[in-house]
């Protein structure tokens, strides 16, 4: 991973199933980067823009309504 960003679908999917699938990529990923940001600093600031998208998709209501979709669809 050192010096690679990793790659993330380029829009957003409108869908609510796709658009979790989505955002949970990202999230993986992040957690990753965030993981190996002593290691590899510049993947870490060059993923923040995703980061921003997770972070602005949890500050939205979107989440909420997928998160309530999630759980009908897939009964824990």
């Amino acid at each position: 991973m050192r010096g690679k960003t990793p790659k993330i679908r380029e829009k957003k999917p409108e869908d609510p199933i796709n658009r979790i699938m989505f955002m949970e990529e990202i999230f993986d990923k992040a957690c990753e980067v965030v993981k190996n940001a002593g290691e590899d600093p510049k993947a870490f600031l060059a993923y923040q823009s995703e980061i921003e998208k997770l972070s602005e998709y949890y500050s939205d209501e979107r989440w909420k309504i997928d998160l309530a979709l999630d759980e009908e669809v897939i009964p824990v």
